[in-house]
């Protein structure tokens, strides 16, 4: 499979698509998902981005809240949040450790230091 050109260009664009199919759910929290996802990837510190990445995971898990229960969505959001956290925390842990700030992570499960 060729990989789109805004793949390559921004590594959680997969992440935005797979929430793209629940942003019918509630549109605004879906917009405030990307907008805290913006957040995250730009922010200047470890502790800003965090910040934003945790804000944005919780509008997410919000979605869920407006999906029919007794639909497989719920269920997939979880996964996404779950999956989308471990990812930006893994990064979050490399940055923190290259530039020697703090950091506890909340979603990612096993992350190691190596000296």
């Amino acid at each position: 499979m060729i990989k789109r050109q805004a793949d390559l260009a921004d590594p959680l664009q997969p992440y935005k698509t797979r929430a793209k199919k629940f942003s019918g759910l509630q549109p605004d929290v879906y917009y405030q998902f990307l907008n805290e996802l913006e957040m995250y990837a730009r922010s200047p510190t470890v502790e800003t981005a965090q910040w934003g990445l945790h804000r944005a995971l919780e509008a997410l898990q919000e979605l869920a809240l407006y999906a029919h229960p007794a639909s497989d969505a719920p269920e997939i959001i979880r996964e996404l949040v779950n999956e989308l956290g471990d990812f930006c925390e893994s990064r979050l842990f490399t940055w923190a450790l290259e530039s020697d700030q703090d950091f506890t992570p909340k979603y990612l499960k096993e992350y190691t230091y190596v000296l």
